[in-house]
């Protein structure tokens, strides 16, 4: 494996990592948090956390402009068009 497929592997790794641990830790606290609680962590998930990390991760592949940013947080499945680049690097 050359050494830029390897890094395009750690990213891609790194990138799931960072989108799947975070989901993992609320679903496995669900029966600790009230209703509320939890509804409100999946939503701040979904909705911000999810897209930022989408957003930073197409703007180090270079697949995205600064200009688009915001497209991502307010229009919705915006970001559908990219999901090859994001789910492969």
């Amino acid at each position: 494996m050359t050494d830029e497929k390897g890094k395009r592997v750690l990213g891609v790794v790194l990138f799931w990592v960072a989108a799947l641990v975070p989901f993992a830790v609320i679903f496995m606290n669900f029966d600790r948090l009230t209703a509320w609680w939890a509804i409100s962590l999946l939503l701040i998930y979904a909705l911000f956390y999810r897209p930022l990390l989408h957003v930073l991760l197409l703007l180090h592949l270079k697949a995205i402009d600064q200009k688009d940013v915001w497209k991502f947080f307010l229009i919705p499945f915006y970001g559908s068009k990219y999901m090859k680049v994001l789910w492969f690097g």
